[in-house]
């Protein structure tokens, strides 16, 4: 897994023939998690700034029977 940040946003790239579904979450400060991308299934996906802007992010990257947790 690849990911790239600009000002734009987060790129992120798999080889989803390995890990099929790709989760993205925001985590706000005050320890909510919000949903921005789930079960992404193409190998790439784009989050834009505004959506992670003022909080932190979480990456789950797996199949149904496991999941990694990732962060840039």
């Amino acid at each position: 897994m690849t990911w790239e940040q600009d000002s734009r946003g987060l790129t992120i790239n798999w080889d989803s023939t390995v890990e099929p579904y790709l989760s993205v979450f925001r985590l706000d400060p005050d320890g909510n998690r919000k949903v921005i991308a789930e079960f992404v299934s193409r190998g790439e996906v784009f989050v834009p700034a505004s959506s992670i802007e003022g909080g932190g992010i979480e990456i789950q990257l797996g199949d149904w029977k496991r999941v990694q947790i990732l962060a840039p």
